[in-house]
Order: C-alpha cells, then structure tokens, then sequence
C-alpha cells in the first residue's frame, strides 16, 4: 500500500506540474492572441483612416471641379456658340463675325478668370500641383482661342491641342483617385 501510495503521489505531482505547464502555454497564447489582434485592429484603423482621407480627397476635387465648371461654362458657351456657328449658311456674315467678337471677349475674360485660380480644395500637394497644371493648360487654350479668333483665318488646331492637354490631366486626376473621368467639354458647357 505504501508504494500504491508513492506511486499515486508522484503521478499526481507529474499531472500537477503538466497542468501548470499547460496553463502557462495557455497565457501566452492568449497574450500573443490578443497582441495580434490588437496589431490587426491598428492596421484596420489605419486602412479605415486612408480610406475616408481618400473620400474628402475625392470629395475635395469634386467640389473644385464644379467650382471651375461656375467660373469657366459662361465664357466656353459662347465660345461653343461661335464654333457651332461657323458651318450654318443662314447666319450673315455680320453675326457670325459679331459671335466671334463675343467669343474673343469670352477668351479673354476666361484667362483673366483663371489668371488668378487658386485651389482650394483640401488634397494632397500632389494633386493640387496636378490640378493647378490643368488650370495651367486651360487658360492656354483660351490663349489659343483668343489667338486663332485675331487670326485671318480661324484655325482651332493649336487650341484643341491645348484642351485636350487639360481633358488628359483632369483623366489621369480622376484615375489616380478611381472615379470616373468627366467629359470637361460637356462639364462647361
């Protein structure tokens, strides 16, 4: 009996000493655990925080774009005007040389307008440098504009290149940030 008994004792202090093992492996497991999802929910936040400074971003070009659209459609109507105008047999040559005064005027008012355009709109100076650029290429082809309207022979060539150099930077804006690129000649007009 004795030995029963030293035997029961010396397998009952091997389960203690195990069970103490386990649970010791248990809180660290647990503690690991809960360290990685910690990390994960910080890298959740994060993710969560670049995607809502995404949206104002998106959020601030949209708003900028529609202020450029109020400042700039009054100005590229009448310059529509006078490029729809060109072709039409009915109009006498004294209105169609008044709508050209009219859409020189505008071109002129256009650059003054966007001489003085700031951005600003809350982005990254990334994008505001890329829109500021856009800006840039717009106000060229209002030069354009104004140039190929002094001219004796209207040629809008050298301004179309010029505006699609504007519609081509706006493209690339809107792709960096996902959204779906405007036709800025439909936007203005």
């Amino acid at each position: 009996m004795k030995q029963f008994l030293l035997v029961f004792g010396l397998v009952f202090a091997l389960f203690l000493a195990g069970c103490s093992q386990t649970n010791e492996e248990s809180t660290d497991n647990a503690e690991n655990n809960q360290e990685e999802t910690e990390t994960q929910e910080t890298e959740e936040q994060a993710t969560n925080t670049e995607e809502h400074g995404s949206q104002e971003t998106k959020s601030a070009l949209l708003n900028e774009q529609l202020e450029l659209a109020e400042k700039v459609t009054p100005f590229q109507r009448e310059i529509n005007n006078y490029q729809a105008s060109v072709g039409n047999e009915e109009l006498s040559e004294e209105d169609l040389q008044a709508l050209a005064d009219e859409a020189k005027i505008a071109a002129e008012e256009a650059q003054a307008a966007l001489e003085n355009y700031e951005v600003n709109a809350e982005m990254p100076d990334e994008l505001q440098e890329q829109y500021q650029t856009a800006i840039s290429s717009l106000n060229d082809y209002y030069s354009e504009v104004q140039t190929a309207l002094d001219a004796e022979e209207i040629d809008f060539s050298s301004a179309q290149s010029k505006w699609d150099e504007f519609q081509s930077t706006i493209a690339s804006l809107y792709e960096e940030l996902e959204l779906i690129v405007p036709d800025m000649s439909a936007a203005f007009s």
